[in-house]
């Protein structure tokens, strides 16, 4: 029977999808029993695990705040030189 209106063009996702129609619980969390039946949803979940398993790793010589990536670290770092790398082509304006 057809459980929703979704369609998809590639077989594969399909069958990605029809797990939610069932009671498999596939995906597991590594930290904690939470499991779901999608990937989207155990990467949501796993963020609340952020703080147990993660460590900021960049810390700021200027102002001492942290940082998980360094990208983060890096847009941080701009604050306190000012430089505003990214300019707007309609206008003069930079960010």
């Amino acid at each position: 029977g057809k459980e929703c209106d979704k369609s998809f063009s590639m077989k594969g996702n399909l069958s990605k999808h029809k797990i939610i129609h069932s009671n498999l619980k596939p995906f597991t969390c590594t930290v904690c029993p939470f499991a779901t039946n999608g990937l989207t949803n155990l990467k949501k979940h796993k963020n609340t695990h952020l703080g147990e398993e993660r460590v900021k790793k960049y810390s700021c010589e200027i102002c001492s705040k942290t940082f998980f990536s360094g990208y983060g670290f890096r847009m941080h770092k701009l604050i306190h030189t000012g430089e505003k790398p990214h300019q707007c082509n309609q206008c003069e304006k930079a960010f």
